[in-house]
């Protein structure tokens, strides 16, 4: 509940977060569920990026670390969110929540919103603490 009501706040729109891209972008690998998006980095995960944390085989992103990812349709059109949460631990300690069509993240339609720890979702199946975006 708590994610949820972050990310219905839009508060991830204004500084200290930073859009990743002025506007939706297409997906950029053809494994993603996600498509068309516009990702928000927070300044903890962007300061942890350009200290160099967060690459395969690295250190693990700063706790505090946070993307919103607003999921777009073809008229750039929010249609669902995702959210990653970086915790204290391990490179794939974030928390996951995802609300959206299935085709966007994964879960039957009228389904709860994906939520969990780490390999407790299938977020963590890709995402593995890799946020994927540039800082």
């Amino acid at each position: 509940a708590g994610v949820a009501a972050f990310v219905a706040s839009e508060v991830w729109r204004e500084p200290p977060w930073v859009a990743e891209s002025a506007a939706p972008r297409d997906e950029t690998s053809p494994a993603s569920p996600h498509d068309r998006v516009q990702v928000f980095l927070n300044d903890v995960l962007v300061d942890s990026q350009g200290a160099g944390n967060g690459i395969l085989g690295g250190a693990a992103h700063a706790a505090g670390s946070m993307s919103v990812k607003v999921l777009v349709d073809a008229a750039d059109q929010p249609e669902g969110h995702a959210a990653m949460l970086k915790v204290e631990g391990e490179v794939g300690d974030w928390i996951y929540w995802c609300d959206g069509t299935a085709q966007r993240c994964g879960v039957p339609a009228g389904q709860p919103p994906i939520y969990g720890l780490g390999l407790e979702t299938e977020c963590a199946v890709c995402h593995a603490g890799l946020i994927f975006n540039a800082p």
